[in-house]
């Protein structure tokens, strides 16, 4: 296959797939098909590698020490461009620490881990997209530095879910109605433009400890069972349109720059008392959904003129 070509393989199994091994600058994409272990650490692409389907071990691409952890020399993660896991299904441990990946997207949307997921300290230089991924044990995403968009919009966590030190640079962060069955750890995260948690539910406590908050973020409707905990937190702004406050909530020594809003202002209201045309684009800031879609329709609605 010559270089730069893409190469497409369906309907395979394969006992082992090792990313190391592939020439830098063949695309390959794999799906409907059963790997039995995926492992990339060392691997040095630039070409996209995507995968749809079942691997039934461990998904490597992080780190791998030779020996006892800490203790031995250790392979480096796989540094990649685009990768693509779509709608797959990882029944092993995902081991993803310290991965890089520069190209123009890494995508995991649809994709279920059954086991551990540890993607610490991964680095992705552009858009990173785990929409309605599904995470059944422990997952953690300490220190991960996202450069481009971030999304995490409606995915699911079975167990602890660990975002501790996450940094979003350029973008904000979304994670609109995902599904916490513990706690949410966002301590000491620093989402340079904001984020979302809209619609959230938190089956525990939502840790804000020492995170950074460079814009407005939005935790309307999020309904969270345990309360918030957020000692040292700096926000620019914060939006709790009808959320739902179980427990105990702290924010002990928490600085907010801009305004913290439970419900709407009446220069709000009176700025849309005399253009019922756009009552849509009020109902969407009562409901916290500003930034979600665009107006239903830019014509007064239902006949009503006045």
């Amino acid at each position: 296959v010559q270089a730069g070509t893409l190469k497409r393989i369906r309907y395979v199994y394969v006992p082992e797939v090792d990313l190391a091994t592939m020439p830098p600058d063949l695309p390959v994409v794999i799906t409907r098909s059963v790997i039995g272990e995926l492992r990339g650490y060392g691997a040095e692409r630039e070409a996209l590698f995507g995968f749809g389907g079942f691997v039934a071990g461990d998904l490597h691409l992080g780190k791998k020490w030779t020996g006892a952890k800490n203790r031995s020399p250790a392979i480096p993660p796989a540094q990649l461009g685009e990768l693509g896991l779509d709608k797959a299904i990882v029944l092993g441990d995902a081991h993803n620490e310290g991965v890089q990946l520069q190209g123009r997207f890494a995508q995991f949307v649809f994709t279920l881990f059954e086991g551990q997921a540890d993607f610490s300290a991964m680095d992705v230089g552009q858009h990173c997209d785990f929409r309605y991924a599904s995470f059944a044990g422990p997952t953690t995403f300490r220190r991960a530095v996202l450069h481009g968009p971030t999304h995490f919009g409606h995915t699911r966590y079975g167990d602890s879910a660990d975002f501790t030190g996450m940094v979003v640079a350029t973008r904000r962060a979304h994670f609109n109605s995902a599904r916490f069955a513990g706690d949410a750890q966002l301590e000491a995260v620093d989402w340079r433009q904001g984020g979302t948690l809209e619609d959230a539910e938190i089956g525990g406590t939502l840790r804000l400890d020492r995170g950074r908050f460079g814009a407005r973020t939005n935790l309307s409707r999020a309904r969270i069972h345990g309360g918030v905990q957020a000692r040292e937190m700096v926000a620019h702004g914060m939006d709790f349109f009808g959320v739902e406050l179980h427990g105990t909530s702290r924010f002990t020594d928490s600085v907010f720059d801009g305004h913290v809003r439970f419900s709407l202002d009446e220069v709000t209201y009176r700025d849309f008392a005399d253009r019922l045309d756009e009552l849509h684009k009020l109902y969407k800031l009562y409901q916290g959904d500003e930034d979600a879609t665009e107006d239903l329709t830019s014509r007064s609605a239902y006949g009503v003129e006045t």
